[in-house]
């Protein structure tokens, strides 16, 4: 993508549009949304529930389909940790310091991402990925390793694209864009789910708190709820594509799929990464 042409999109303005137009339910407009979502992004039902891709109520309905049984497998070795979403790894990193590479030579603060210094403190040198969906993909978010949820923020932001192809020429997208930021417990110590909007996302959802939304008290404490979750369990999902960003602690894990390396298809459910030894 062009940096000139994209700066001169009106962000929100499009992502409005897009939340309205992705909620309309009259059959004959919704289906023709529907079709030309499809031949314009490449998306597929094979995966999915419902295969008849008109029998969706919206283009949000039909964006967050969910998969049929058996569609996704779950590595079940103990040991490792699975990729939450379908997408591709835009880059993985033991973390030498205080900051994350959004792309090669282009770095960014940790505790900006998380929105807090005191949330970034664990993951000081540990492990991070992120993993870009495509406007074709499965859109729904999965625990990648067992975990109980203890605290959840909303960081509100922009709403620029995080297509890989921008992601070397704007800086500061994943910690500029809005995001939410979910933290967890696990027996390989803290772990951090970041899930990011992007251009043309209308909402971000948790299966806990439903659409998150900028509110007066953005911070939501879960410690004593115990709200716990299996690997490959949902707990999320986008409306309108983005990025997940996931962090563990130093020496909790090592990441262990070529697809990491070389950009292919990563699917949800797939290992990426084991526990370190």
């Amino acid at each position: 993508m062009n940096k000139a042409l994209y700066t001169l999109i009106p962000r929100r303005l499009m992502s409005q549009l897009m939340f309205r137009l992705a909620r309309i339910e009259q059959p004959q407009i919704k289906n023709a949304i529907i079709k030309s979502y499809m031949r314009i992004t490449g998306a597929r039902t094979d995966f999915a529930a419902e295969k008849d891709p008109l029998s969706y109520h919206s283009l949000n309905d039909f964006f967050t389909r969910a998969l049929a049984d058996g569609a996704r497998p779950i590595d079940d070795n103990p040991g490792h940790i699975i990729s939450p979403v379908d997408g591709r790894c835009a880059i993985h990193e033991q973390l030498s310091a205080e900051t994350l590479l959004q792309a090669k030579g282009m770095p960014y603060s940790l505790a900006a991402l998380l929105g807090s210094e005191d949330w970034a403190q664990p993951f000081i040198g540990g492990s991070a990925a992120t993993l870009y969906l495509a406007p074709d993909d499965y859109h729904r978010i999965h625990m990648p390793y067992p975990g109980t949820l203890q605290a959840m923020r909303f960081c509100p932001g922009d709403k620029h694209s995080v297509a890989l192809s921008l992601l070397d020429k704007i800086p500061n997208i994943f910690a500029g864009n809005e995001r939410a930021v979910c933290l967890f417990n696990t027996d390989l110590g803290k772990m951090a789910v970041v899930m990011v909007g992007a251009l043309n996302v209308s909402s971000i959802s948790t299966v806990w708190h439903g659409d998150v939304l900028n509110a007066a008290d953005n911070t939501y404490d879960y410690r004593e709820q115990t709200l716990s979750f299996n690997k490959g369990e949902e707990i999320g999902r986008f409306n309108l594509g983005s990025t997940v960003i996931l962090l563990f602690e130093p020496q909790a894990i090592d990441w262990a799929n070529d697809k990491l390396e070389c950009g292919e298809k990563i699917y949800m459910g797939e290992a990426i990464a084991s526990s370190h030894e």
